[in-house]
């Protein structure tokens, strides 16, 4: 039987950590730290040429202090490892049919709607995509020699499936732009980084694992499993490691965690958290470069307040962690952003060169945003600025309005005669730029002017403008994924039922292209917003309430 039949067997094992035997608890053999020891911040120690623990031993059970637990697992408290931290009380309950953390009882009904979300999950998972992973799982895989798919790693059959998913499924999912070069897509990082971490290779399975669980819920326990595996071996890899956090996986580890507990995990905490990690990268990389230019060239005349971001892989890395950077600050607690850095430092001054150069009509090398970069610009400082508490500038908001209300679409670089089917992808790019400026004039016309409500003129014209937009962009491209944002602020904004209707299936179409739980979250906040026959909806005033903002799940 293979890892994808192979039926659960209780047995009783002789091999796991000195730990668990002493604690008389079954042990999930999870090398250096395995699952019980990590849940409670037990020593996990292991046999040295000793198969059994002799009963004279006089071993001793230990936990790690605080400070010594900080010390050895960085990247463990800073959120990454999935631990079972008690969830903040949420005014919507997200409907989760597959998730590490059971729901609580948010009401009377709430029961009856977890169900129907539950059932229109199941209803509309792609027949075909489920059909296709069935056929990879029980065919034999499409090379022979799989063993040998990552230079200089060997592949067990268990690997060979995750790889392989993960390769043609779940990194295709996070590549909105299949117009850019090759060199410059996700998969020129995401995927190569692999040969170099042990660790990273083992978050490559646990994505695999999150994406099969969409159709196959059993592999749930094991994405689990997975996770805590992954997380020790990095943490590990991370202590005696020696270049100074400069090496590419470590920035794909944690984008790949930063993706995977938001859409699987569930988690804006923990997502927030490893973006905060993937900041401090940048910045090391900075101080990298700043490094080297000073021992090449002999020279201090250098700009230290802007990233130098020319090669590809730094630019995969900029553009993944700016699009998910963006994309959060409107659903986080003012708490969580105290972490992150202000959109006006990430934009203007981190990424300056870089978004000069696309401003100059090379954003067809961008790999996440496209033609998009300058309205998801605007997305993460008008989202910033709606969560401060203290007095705004007014001559500010009045430029980012500004700017959302004239917004164009970016000029193309000169790059010869396109083929149809590329100009076809650069024309969803375009859309897609138009439809989240429209969606961030929503959000900052509020911020605006607060009585505003849904009915305004200017906002049913922004609604129609992003409606039109999206309806232009095939469900099936690549660039939708990139749509969550705006198609949840234009929908709480929607009075027509024809939109109403539209948003919805639009982001059940995003849920189901990442094989991700976030559509039950978003249903649910749309649902708020317009209210029913019964009770008045909330309209763009949710916008501003934290209780309902926090509890909704953007990819």
């Amino acid at each position: 039987m293979d890892f994808f039949t192979q039926k659960r067997v209780s047995k009783r094992k002789k091999t796991g950590c000195f730990t668990c035997r002493k604690r008389k608890i079954k042990c999930d053999e999870s090398s250096p730290e395995c699952l019980n020891c990590s849940r409670g911040t037990f020593k996990c120690i292991w046999p040295d040429n000793q198969s059994s623990l002799p009963h004279t031993a006089e071993f001793k059970v230990e936990k790690y202090d605080s400070a010594k637990r900080s010390r050895k697992s960085r990247f463990v408290d800073s959120g990454i490892v999935t631990r079972r931290n008690k969830r903040p009380k949420r005014a919507i309950q997200i409907v989760a049919q597959v998730g590490f953390v059971q729901n609580e009882n948010s009401g009377p009904g709430s029961q009856e709607q977890s169900l129907t979300a539950k059932q229109e999950r199941s209803e509309n998972i792609e027949s075909d995509q489920r059909a296709l992973i069935e056929s990879i799982l029980l065919s034999p895989l499409p090379m022979d020699n799989y063993h040998n798919w990552i230079p200089g790693v060997t592949l067990d059959l268990q690997s060979a499936h995750l790889y392989y998913l993960y390769v043609n499924y779940f990194v295709p999912s996070i590549s909105p732009q299949p117009f850019v070069s090759k060199y410059m897509q996700p998969s020129a990082l995401f995927i190569s980084a692999g040969s170099q971490s042990q660790g990273l290779r083992e978050l490559f399975y646990l994505c695999s694992a999150y994406y099969l669980s969409h159709c196959r819920p059993e592999m749930n326990q094991k994405a689990e499993l997975q996770y805590v595996k992954s997380i020790g071996i990095i943490n590990h890899e991370l202590e005696t490691n020696g270049s100074g956090y400069t090496e590419d996986w470590m920035g794909v580890a944690s984008q790949l965690l930063c993706i995977s507990s938001r859409i699987y995990a569930r988690s804006w905490e923990k997502s927030t958290k490893n973006l905060a990690i993937s900041y401090k990268l940048l910045l090391k990389k900075k101080k990298q470069a700043v490094i080297e230019e000073i021992n090449d060239t002999s020279s201090l005349q250098m700009d230290k307040s802007s990233l130098d971001i020319s090669s590809p892989r730094d630019i995969i890395f900029f553009d993944s962690f700016a699009y998910n950077y963006a994309i959060c600050l409107l659903w986080c607690s003012p708490e969580r952003l105290k972490i992150l850095p202000s959109p006006f430092v990430v934009f203007d001054r981190i990424g300056r060169d870089l978004f000069e150069h696309y401003r100059a009509g090379f954003w067809m090398n961008s790999p996440c945003f496209g033609a998009a970069f300058e309205a998801f610009e605007l997305v993460a400082k008008i989202s910033w600025l709606s969560k401060q508490t203290t007095p705004l500038a007014p001559g500010l908001i009045f430029e980012l309005e500004s700017r959302a209300r004239n917004y164009t679409p970016p000029k193309m670089q000169s790059v010869g005669i396109q083929s149809s089917q590329k100009q076809k992808l650069i024309d969803y790019s375009i859309l897609m730029g138009i439809a989240t400026a429209k969606a961030a004039l929503i959000l900052i016309s509020k911020l605006l002017r607060p009585n505003l409500t849904e009915q305004d003129p200017l906002i049913q014209e922004c609604v129609e403008g992003c409606y039109d937009a999206m309806k232009q962009i095939s469900f099936s491209s690549h660039c939708f994924a990139i749509g969550g944002w705006a198609l949840t602020v234009a929908g709480v904004a929607a009075i027509k039922r024809e939109h109403r209707d539209y948003f919805l299936d639009a982001q059940r179409k995003i849920d189901n292209m990442h094989h991700s739980y976030t559509f039950a979250s978003v249903r649910e906040f749309m649902l708020a917003a317009w209210g029913s026959k019964s009770s008045l909806g909330l309209g763009l005033d949710i916008l501003f309430i934290a209780e309902f903002t926090e509890a909704v799940l953007i990819i």
